[in-house]
């Protein structure tokens, strides 16, 4: 996250990470309990609770990823776009490429017309 110590995100990552370990260990443990009450449950009972606990836990593992990566890619997009500013060069365009009328350097502006064919419409109406 922005503006977090190197030691809290770390302390955010261990907390996560140890979430997913959980979330992969206590169906199974559950499970084994539940073979310990209920004997008809034995056979089948640990090796579906492991595979709903591994799906899961990598489930939610791969959406911290997600989710943090998203939030520094827009960190990265937020800086960039405060550290580009338009500045006009000496021939009046600016750093996009446009002139200070909103034409490019191709003579059309942001409509995709040329200035002659905005003229011969004004002319028109």
């Amino acid at each position: 996250m922005e503006g977090e110590t190197p030691i809290g995100e770390a302390m955010r990552w261990v907390s996560s990470i140890t979430t997913v370990g959980a979330m992969m260990v206590l169906p199974v443990l559950g499970a084994q309990w539940l073979s310990t009450r209920w004997d008809w449950l034995n056979p089948w009972c640990a090796p579906l609770a492991l595979a709903v606990g591994v799906s899961t836990g990598f489930y939610y593992l791969m959406c911290l990823v997600r989710h943090d990566t998203a939030l520094k890619n827009k960190a990265i997009n937020d800086k960039a776009l405060k550290d580009k500013t338009p500045h006009e060069t000496a021939t009046g365009e600016t750093a996009t490429g446009e002139t200070a009328t909103g034409e490019t350097a191709t003579g059309e502006t942001a409509t995709g017309e040329t200035a002659t064919d905005e003229a011969a419409k004004r002319e028109a109406d």
